[in-house]
């Protein structure tokens, strides 16, 4: 996704009506902190996550219904939230009020008769306030009134500074005892970066050696060992037939601010240099293509990492 929605004007210069749409549309999708790691190192000790946010309808409302899980796990999800955006027409910002979902929800977000679910319950004093400043959504959560006690019985106070782009969430959140032991949040004060991430369906075939390129049954199918997604990661190469290792790697490398931009390299598995380096040409409705000599990929943008995993 790019920044087109704000191209003509800044947000401050849209009607809080409109920051609010825009916020809810840039929040959605599925984010990691993967490239990030990559490029810059850990942040705070987390581990590669990913964040599955997807909006929902609470009759004419719409909310975000958001998922964290390991990237390497995307299915098992450790926190699920629900989060519900109003308009604060007096500070001209947005509250974000965030809800707690049950080990037992029933799946049922709203009721025409009673509004939101009576499983849901609200983290008071817990909501985040966006105000726009020119083309970013800047968050903030105060930890005096979000506070509650753990496991040990201590109270936990939670303050969080947060930075959106169209492409990219930056969250500093630190967590503090009541005795004053930090228990969350980069001792230096750096960010957890989120940028977009996306999942593609592969079709990969390539020619062994002596094969006659002219034969089409002569191409070997090959399949990645795990999702292809566009944050850098080399992903090995298997053969579609007997499902064993090719001893090559994949990996697609991605530019969060031009969504059509997607670079293919091919590596052998004992090599830091890729065999094979190309940009990939972007057919339009989300597909991409790469061919060389001996190798071609086709990609397809999927809905969502759910998509590209085993049935």
């Amino acid at each position: 996704m790019d920044d087109s929605t704000t191209s003509a004007q800044t947000l401050t210069e849209h009607t809080l009506a409109e920051q609010k749409r825009i916020l809810i549309e840039w929040l959605n999708g599925e984010f990691s902190n993967l490239k990030h790691i990559f490029e810059h190192g850990p942040v705070g000790g987390y581990p590669p996550i990913l964040m599955r946010q997807a909006t929902i309808n609470l009759g004419t409302e719409k909310a975000l219904w958001v998922q964290q899980s390991s990237l390497v796990t995307p299915t098992d999800s450790y926190r699920e939230h629900l989060y519900r955006f109003r308009i604060n027409e007096r500070n001209h910002t947005i509250i974000q009020d965030i809800y707690l979902l049950p080990d037992d929800f029933n799946g049922e977000w709203f009721f025409d008769e009673i509004g939101i679910s009576p499983q849901l319950e609200q983290l008071e004093g817990c909501s985040i306030t966006w105000r726009a400043e020119g083309n970013m959504m800047h968050g903030n959560r105060d930890g005096r009134f979000c506070a509650f006690k753990d496991e040990l019985n201590r109270v936990v106070s939670i303050s969080s500074q947060l930075n959106l782009h169209p492409y990219q969430l930056e969250v500093v959140d630190t967590a503090v005892a009541d005795d004053g032991e930090p228990l969350l949040g980069d001792v230096d004060g750096n960010a957890l970066v989120l940028e977009r991430i996306r999942f593609f369906h592969a079709e990969i075939t390539f020619l062994p050696a002596g094969a006659d390129a002219r034969s089409d049954n002569e191409w070997v199918e090959a399949i990645p060992e795990g999702p292809m997604h566009d944050h850098d990661q080399r992903v090995a190469l298997l053969n579609a037939e007997d499902e064993l290792f090719l001893g090559h790697d994949i990996q697609l490398i991605g530019n969060a601010k031009n969504a059509d931009e997607l670079i293919l390299r091919i590596y052998r598995q004992t090599e830091d240099e890729p065999v094979f380096s190309a940009n990939m040409e972007y057919l339009g409705a989300g597909q991409w293509r790469a061919n060389a000599e001996r190798l071609r990929v086709e990609l397809r943008l999927a809905e969502s990492v759910i998509d590209v995993l085993p049935r």
